[in-house]
C-alpha cells in the first residue's frame, strides 16, 4: 500500500510515522509549500491513500477543486485523509 502525504514528516510524532509505515510505503512532501498541480499529481502517482494538508493544495479556497484533479488520476485510491 502507498500512502501519499501532502504534509512534512517533521511534523509527525516518531509514534505516527511507524504507525504509517506499518501500512505500506509513505510518501511525505518536503515542506507546507504550496506546490503546483504537476508536481502534486507526480508525488500523488500510485497512491492507495492520500493525506492532505490545505497549505499543500492551495489553502481552503482553491484547494478543493485541485485535491479532485489528483484524485481524478488515482485509480487505485481508497481512502483520504483531510487534515483542518
Amino acid at each position: 500500500m502507498k500512502i501519499v502525504v501532502f504534509s512534512p514528516k517533521h511534523e509527525f510524532t516518531k509514534e505516527q510515522i511507524m504507525r504509517l509505515e506499518k501500512l505500506g510505503e509513505v510518501v511525505f512532501t518536503k515542506s507546507r509549500q504550496r506546490y503546483s498541480l504537476m508536481a502534486l499529481i507526480k508525488m500523488a502517482k500510485g497512491a492507495d491513500i492520500l493525506a492532505t494538508d490545505p497549505d499543500n493544495v492551495g489553502g481552503f479556497e482553491k484547494g478543493k477543486e485541485t485535491l479532485k484533479k489528483v484524485m481524478d488520476t488515482l485509480p487505485s485510491l481508497k481512502g483520504l485523509c483531510l487534515s483542518t
